[in-house]
């Protein structure tokens, strides 16, 4: 059960950091369409977040509150990318890849170290994430062609 809580709680990090992403690199959008799909999107997070605190306190164990040094430095990398003067597009493909990099390593730990009440769990959220991927490869494909 401790492996398993580790492992909850590394997914849960990401989640955090996800949030944190989201939060940095839509404050830098001018308010519109986009900035509200993102939204939409980082809220979904913060609702994943919520799912696996909750479990995790029902398991016993104590969970995560923050993304800790690695989630403040992606965040200040996300902040140091779009001071470059990002573009739509770049910002929608920093958080492209941030979504697959972060849901393929939530993904090893899943099936490597939980059991299955919370591999279900987890799946649901995987789901949700597969669905970002569409969406951000739908909102860049949109901007793509605004050019």
């Amino acid at each position: 059960m401790d492996r398993e809580i580790e492992v909850l709680n590394k997914i849960l990090k990401g989640e955090y950091m996800a949030i944190g992403v989201y939060d940095t690199l839509a404050s830098n959008l001018p308010p519109g369409s986009l900035r509200e799909d993102l939204a939409s999107i980082q809220k979904d997070h913060e609702r994943h977040a919520q799912i696996l605190t909750d479990y995790i306190r029902q398991q016993g164990g104590e969970p995560l509150s923050s993304a800790g040094m690695a989630g403040s430095m992606a965040e200040m990398m996300s902040r140091m990318k779009t001071l470059v003067k990002a573009d739509e597009q770049d910002i929608i493909r920093q958080l492209y890849d941030g979504e697959d990099q972060g849901l393929a390593k939530a993904v090893q730990y899943a099936e490597r170290d939980l059991g299955p009440e919370a591999r279900s769990l987890v799946e649901q959220i995987f789901s949700d994430e597969h669905d970002h991927l569409k969406s951000l490869e739908r909102l860049l494909q949109k901007e793509a062609n605004k050019e």
